[in-house]
């Protein structure tokens, strides 16, 4: 089985989809806030809905990532990065687990009122991914640091637009619902940027996979073919 993807033609359709759902979204709000068209079918283009087409997106950039994982740590299962991409693997797995049921979500009223929290914190599941983002970052910064250049400054890239945006904006948008409640302000900047961002990340680290198996992931059975052709 070959599976063949051009990494250049792929960020292209990347980023023609995603001006797609942010202009949709970004219009369909506009009707629901601006000019009272009510209607639930505007919703399938909201970026904040989890049963919209920018959601199914997401859950499909979540899986490809999964797959080209699972497809690295095939190939490099008798070198000494296995371990480090199975555990990508099993991250990523968790991850992938987490945008489909929300278990993120879910710790947050339990841990606000276990701790008492509100305000920049008033999303408690923060801290938690916090923690554990701040050990796995240690754990992985060798791994990092030993990755081909592109491919180091494409992770660290998508991991930063993403993180902005998964974490950065969750922290002051606590705030803000907590004060001002979910306006239309907060669908038209929050969301808006909040989801763009992770959207972006998440695309960023496709590429950067689809690059990494392209460069270093010759000579398998599992080929990427060449941006060059």
């Amino acid at each position: 089985m070959e599976i063949l993807i051009k990494p250049k033609k792929l960020i292209k359709y990347f980023v023609f989809v995603l001006i797609l759902l942010i202009s949709t979204h970004l219009i369909s709000q506009s009707m629901i806030h601006f000019f009272g068209y009510n209607n639930r079918f505007l919703l399938i283009f909201d970026l904040g809905w989890e049963q919209s087409i920018p959601s199914l997106f997401v859950t499909i950039e979540w899986l490809l990532s999964l797959l080209l994982l699972i497809v690295i740590a095939t190939v490099k299962k008798s070198e000494v990065s296995f371990l480090y991409w199975l555990g990508l693997v099993i991250m990523f797995s968790y991850l992938t687990l987490d945008e489909a049921i929300s278990i993120h979500e879910r710790l947050s009223n339990p841990l606000r009122s276990l701790l008492n929290l509100s305000g920049l914190l008033y999303y408690a599941w923060i801290i938690p991914y916090s923690i554990a983002l701040l050990i796995l970052f240690l754990i992985y910064l060798r791994f990092i640091i030993d990755l081909p250049y592109k491919t180091r400054i494409l992770f660290i890239t998508g991991g930063t637009i993403f993180l902005t945006g998964a974490l950065g904006l969750e922290i002051f948008e606590g705030k803000y619902i907590e004060i001002f409640g979910r306006n239309k302000l907060y669908h038209l900047f929050y969301i808006t940027l909040e989801e763009s961002l992770e959207m972006i990340g998440l695309g960023v680290f496709i590429y950067a996979l689809v690059s990494y198996i392209d460069l270093e992931c010759k000579g398998t059975r599992i080929g990427i073919e060449s941006s060059k052709g």
